[in-house]
């Protein structure tokens, strides 16, 4: 029979050796990632947090919902032959949120188009005032990106969607903050 200690000791090595040990959050991490996110995706999000880890803003996590949410504005972009953040038709991302059935406090949303190299993308959002907010928003704690091909305005091109998230925390704080 195995003393309480023992028992312990047992199931930490155990935990440890099916885990890998201490890094075992990130490379689940990113296993999970990869189901989701191809690696261009994976990359993406990764040079944004580097950049908010250089400024000592906390890593944006990966949220399905909100990779959902710019994969259906990218798409959108594409079937619609448009680059803005609102569409002809005047949809916001909002709607691509809302849809995806994220529920926020707070949301952004950063597009970018005709990039083939993932660095240069998020350069260029660094360089630009707004995108470069969005980035480093410490209110923001979520992401979801999606980078889609097609055709818009009739030249083959690549779309690339981030989206950014505050979750809402519960109804009692949203109806605090909204008066109703």
């Amino acid at each position: 029979m195995f003393s309480p200690i023992k028992k312990l000791l047992a199931a930490t090595l155990i935990l440890l050796l099916t885990f890998g040990g201490l890094n075992y959050s990130r490379q689940a991490f990113a296993q999970d990632r990869a189901d989701l996110l191809d690696d261009n995706e994976a990359f993406i999000i990764d040079l944004t947090n580097q950049a908010r880890n250089e400024l000592g803003i906390k890593d944006l996590t990966y949220n399905l919902k909100l990779q959902q949410a710019a994969e259906a504005k990218a798409r959108d972009m594409i079937d619609n032959d448009y680059f803005d953040h609102v569409s002809p038709t005047g949809t916001s991302p909002w709607y691509f949120i809302h849809n995806a059935n994220y529920s926020y406090q707070s949301a952004g949303e950063n597009l970018a188009i005709d990039f083939t190299d993932q660095k240069n993308a998020v350069k260029a959002w660094l360089k630009s005032p707004s995108h470069r907010a969005n980035i480093i928003d410490s209110g923001y704690t979520e992401i979801g990106l999606a980078i889609v091909e097609g055709d818009v305005k009739g030249f083959k091109t690549t779309v690339v969607v981030q989206m950014f998230g505050e979750p809402l925390k519960s109804k009692l704080f949203a109806k605090h903050f909204t008066n109703d």
